[in-house]
């Protein structure tokens, strides 16, 4: 029930200096009103108590680096999903924090934006951010992180809030665990060269 950041409760620090340490994404963003995406990225800068000039600047370049910049005009409802979710990754990168936490960063997204967003996420812990994703899809892992870095990648089963057991990604047991937590079988298969774990629904 307590949750502390370099060993300070998570209550005794200021939103300011949290907006420093931890961006979050959560599955899907809902932005109803016409913001353009230009002004809802900077947002991602008010920690940093900039000119608003100064920070439209730095989120076209972003804009431009991240070959985002054909949306720069939109507003956020005229995006699709897999748009929105590419912005929002880039809006944490904007923020400049030293962990990421995401929920279900590749859901509902077509297979290439998948593999885009967790390219990304992949160079970002690469460069040294915390990375800590929710996800049911492991394979979305194993596709996009060299196998070479398997073993330093932590893997924690939950269930019913409980932490059921940690492992790392090059654990060789790992689909069976991952089988026994959703109460399947399940099996890692070599497809292309690429391991992908499988779930069959266990004999009655």
């Amino acid at each position: 029930g307590r949750i502390d950041i370099d060993s300070t409760p998570i209550t005794r620090i200021s939103p300011k200096k949290r907006a420093s340490v931890i961006g979050f994404l959560p599955q899907k963003i809902s932005v109803s009103e016409n913001i353009p995406v230009i002004e809802w990225l900077t947002y991602s800068r008010f920690r940093f108590g900039e000119p608003k000039s100064v920070s439209i600047a730095g989120v076209k370049e972003s804009l431009k680096m991240s070959q985002l910049a054909h949306l720069s005009d939109r507003t956020w409802p005229q995006l699709s999903v897999g748009e929105a979710q590419r912005l929002a990754l880039l809006g944490l990168s904007l923020q400049e924090t030293k962990c990421w936490l995401l929920d279900e960063p590749g859901n509902h997204l077509d297979p290439q934006v998948q593999h885009i967003l967790y390219q990304q996420l992949v160079s970002q812990w690469q460069q040294g951010t915390a990375i800590v994703v929710i996800t049911h899809n492991i394979n979305l892992l194993l596709q996009n992180l060299p196998k070479n870095l398997w073993g330093i990648v932590k893997i924690i089963g939950m269930k019913n809030g409980t932490i059921q057991w940690t492992t790392s990604l090059d654990d060789a047991s790992l689909s069976e665990r991952l089988g026994e937590l959703y109460g399947m079988t399940g099996k890692a298969v070599s497809v292309a060269g690429t391991t992908q774990i499988f779930y069959m629904a266990k004999s009655i």
